[in-house]
């Protein structure tokens, strides 16, 4: 089990900095807005709500992801796909360019651990 204090081995060297913070809480809001926004479009064409719901979940787990420096591809996904709504575009755009710098803060994580953990 890990520590909670400590940061992991494999960014011990790396300077902490409030990009992924705040590239998360960016795509957090995004993800919200977008998902709100899709869910509404949605209902008003008779199609199923979770249709709206299911990117907006992925966006907000992958700004979680973000918050907690862990899953760097996803988190960086996650932004990616909150550009894809017009009104949350500008908030998705500045998430991706943080996440993006903030590369080296994320935990390096082997394809081997990745497999085992889903």
């Amino acid at each position: 089990m890990k520590s909670m204090g400590k940061p992991s081995p494999q960014r011990q060297n790396v300077e902490r900095t409030w990009k992924p913070k705040v590239g998360g809480i960016l795509t957090i809001i995004a993800g919200f807005i977008a998902s709100c926004i899709w869910v509404a479009i949605l209902s008003d064409l008779g199609v199923s709500r979770v249709l709206g719901i299911l990117p907006g979940f992925l966006v907000i787990w992958g700004g979680w992801q973000a918050l907690k420096r862990r899953n760097w591809r996803l988190a960086l996904l996650a932004s990616i796909l909150s550009i894809l709504s017009p009104p949350s575009a500008p908030l998705g755009i500045a998430a991706t360019i943080l996440i993006i710098m903030a590369k080296d803060e994320f935990d390096k994580i082997s394809n081997d651990e990745l497999h085992t953990k889903i």
